[in-house]
């Protein structure tokens, strides 16, 4: 007859049970950490895109206070309705635009004017490839003839 002793150690399906256990494990964080890795380059982008939109209200603004409002209106900003793409020293050009590149991601800047009398709303819009997505950050500020 056999002599039944107790031995230490595991069995080998409690051997696969955990080695299955620690692999949805390390999937899972895996995968955490590739989502939170897109989310801030999402992030970095977004921010660089407003940094950009922003920059070019100032530029028009600027523009406006250097200029006056009568030049500014009827001379610098385009037609009510029209498109033009905002290089970095303030000169409006027709689009499509010339993307510039940061980070190794070409943005694009364009701005639209609806006048009317005494105000003008300008809607600067920078757009950004991410992956197959166009992706885009709309900033709009009214002036004011004061």
């Amino acid at each position: 007859m056999f002599n039944k002793t107790k031995t230490a150690g595991f069995t080998l399906v409690e051997v696969l049970v955990a080695v299955v256990i620690v692999a949805l494990v390390l999937t899972a964080i895996a995968a955490a950490l590739s989502f939170s890795v897109k989310n801030s380059a999402q992030a970095d982008y977004r921010q660089v895109a407003t940094r950009y939109a922003q920059d070019a209200i100032d530029i028009i603004r600027q523009k406006r206070a250097t200029d006056g409002w009568n030049s500014f209106y009827s001379t610098y900003l385009p037609p009510s309705g029209q498109s033009r793409c905002l290089q970095s020293n303030g000169t409006l050009t027709p689009t499509p635009c010339a993307a510039w590149n940061t980070n190794g991601t070409n943005y694009t800047r364009v701005i639209k004017v609806d006048k009317t009398t005494g105000t003008a709303t300008i809607t600067v819009t920078v757009s950004w490839q991410d992956g197959s997505a166009t992706r885009d950050v709309e900033v709009v500020q009214k002036l004011f003839d004061y």
